[in-house]
């Protein structure tokens, strides 16, 4: 047998994933395949961006987190919104939940705590603060992935 597993996700992610196993076997048995795709499903998301000092936070929640982290990064500088204003682009801390109304009570729990709380949360998945906006979109800055 043959077993390939394939991974469309950072490597130490322990979120919400979806695997879909495919098995092929020869008509003679001399050969069996076994695929695994692992991906992770960026819907229904709550979020934490920061900007590249590092010294600003910004929680929110989506319905599509790839497509989110771009509006801010283009939306870097816009007085009018606080994420804008501090160029919060920087995605350090993300869940995914399967529905929408889980995702907007995650958020709410988020925005009641301080940012010392919000700062050992995202120290258990990302002590090093690493910016997560490649591993999301697949490149960064974000050339292909601008919406149209």
């Amino acid at each position: 047998m043959i077993e390939v597993i394939l991974r469309v996700l950072p490597k130490d992610l322990h979120k919400q994933v979806q695997v879909s196993t495919l098995e092929y076997i020869c008509e003679d048995s001399s050969l069996s395949l076994r695929m695994t795709l692992i991906t992770i499903d960026m819907d229904n998301a709550t979020y934490i961006v920061t900007n590249p000092a590092r010294k600003v936070l910004y929680t929110g929640v989506t319905s599509n987190l790839p497509r989110r982290i771009v509006e801010h990064y283009l939306n870097r500088g816009n007085k009018k919104s606080y994420a804008g204003r501090y160029f919060c682009y920087c995605l350090i801390w993300y869940d995914v939940f399967p529905t929408m109304y889980e995702a907007i009570e995650a958020e709410k729990r988020l925005k009641g705590k301080t940012r010392a709380w919000k700062e050992q949360l995202i120290a258990e998945t990302n002590p090093e603060w690493k910016f997560l906006n490649k591993e999301v979109l697949g490149e960064w800055p974000p050339r292909k992935t601008l919406p149209s």
